[in-house]
């Protein structure tokens, strides 16, 4: 592997900011997925083997917002399922079950997601890989005042915004995301007309990417690579952070939880199989932390069918 300098800035995750600037910019009240009388009672997770979703059902304890960047997502909300093609968006109110997942198995997609509190949003890029699975391209916060605006005005679904509101709910957004993109930049913008440090050391990320993306079943020493670059191994870990936005023992465990996702849906493993292929050689250990990453059991998935509408 080489990790050589290299002198090009990269901003994996800015772009998809500035698409989504684009596709908002765009999008009329048509293309706004919003209902009031969503269900907010709780339902059983269930999965949906025809569509992968990498979550399977669940609640959204901050308001949401996804956007469509590239492909075809979709969004699965109450047994009807939305196309979120770009430039279409949904908003999500508080403790709305939901789900996202592709509309063919075939064809690749890009989604954002906006998660909303009262002081800060924070902005998540999804990319689907077929074959590959689900991947966290990298998340940033944006503190900023028009967050508390944003989730007043979409929070509470007593009072969640029509149509009509559309344009203030587009200001709101369109003034987060460039705070998002601007952060973005900034973490690998050059300093004093120097490469930033996670341009000068891009190869290196890429390369422990690539490992955590697949090996699910080791634990990855970042010492050894840390001896390979003469970087600390701390050093690696924060431009990992900052890279991706995650740590890289929780962008590890994501991963593991994905693929295990994947076997539990595709294959007739015994869960302790699927354990031991992502790395845990307790099977107890691997379903607890499955069922706080996908909040529902490998049993769930194995044993839930739901039937769907879908709407284009």
């Amino acid at each position: 592997m080489d990790f050589s300098t290299q002198n090009e800035p990269v901003d994996p995750v800015g772009q998809w900011y500035r698409m989504a600037i684009e596709h908002v910019l765009q999008a009329s009240e048509k293309d706004v997925i919003a209902h009031t009388d969503w269900p907010s009672r709780a339902m059983r997770c269930v999965a949906d083997p025809s569509h992968r979703y990498p979550m399977g059902m669940h609640q959204n304890y901050t308001p949401e917002i996804c956007i469509g960047l590239s492909g075809r997502p979709i969004l699965d909300i109450d047994q009807q399922r939305y196309s979120v093609a770009p430039p279409r968006l949904g908003i999500l109110p508080l403790h709305t079950w939901h789900s996202e997942g592709f509309w063919r198995r075939d064809q690749p997609y890009h989604m954002l997601w906006l998660g909303i509190t009262k002081k800060s949003v924070l902005g998540t890029v999804i990319h689907y890989r077929p074959e590959h699975g689900w991947d966290c391209l990298g998340r940033h916060v944006a503190q900023s005042p028009v967050a508390r605006q944003l989730f007043d005005c979409i929070g509470d679904e007593d009072h969640f915004p029509g149509s009509d509101q559309w344009e203030l709910i587009r200001g709101q957004l369109l003034a987060i995301l460039g705070q998002l993109a601007w952060q973005s930049m900034q973490s690998v913008a050059p300093v004093m007309g120097e490469p930033s440090v996670i341009t000068r050391h891009h190869a290196v990320l890429e390369h422990l990417k690539d490992q955590l993306d697949n090996h699910f079943e080791h634990t990855h020493d970042l010492e050894q690579l840390a001896q390979k670059t003469r970087l600390t191994s701390r050093y690696i870990a924060r431009m990992f952070k900052t890279w991706t936005g995650v740590s890289v023992h929780r962008y590890h465990i994501q991963q593991r939880m994905n693929h295990a996702m994947l076997l539990c849906r595709e294959t007739n493993l015994l869960v302790k199989e699927i354990a031991r292929q992502v790395g845990y050689d307790d099977s107890l250990y691997f379903s607890r932390a499955f069922q706080h990453h996908h909040h529902c059991s490998p049993s769930d998935v194995r044993k839930g069918l739901i039937t769907h509408k879908t709407t284009l």
